[in-house]
């Protein structure tokens, strides 16, 4: 369940691209690749929501919550056109 949302969430994040929206890249001195990972996966799970409006297989993330919680791990946002 949780690998078919996050295929989902991609998929989203395309669409979101195609938007125009600045890609984001999140940075944090000394930290693995793998814990940068483990952090952007949970702060995804928590800015992600279903639509309430339909009963759909549509996710919508909350793109200032996700840098939000990101931010909140130490992490500095930069925003590349």
């Amino acid at each position: 369940m949780i690998r078919w949302g996050c295929a989902l969430f991609v998929l989203a994040l395309v669409g979101c691209a195609a938007e125009q929206q600045p890609r984001l890249t999140f940075e944090k001195s000394g930290t693995p690749k793998a814990q940068q990972q483990k952090d952007q996966r949970a702060c995804l799970q928590t800015s992600i929501a279903a639509d309430d409006a339909v009963v759909s297989n549509v996710l919508k993330l909350d793109r200032d919550a996700y840098i939000r919680c990101m931010q909140t791990r130490g992490y500095t946002v930069r925003s590349q056109s």
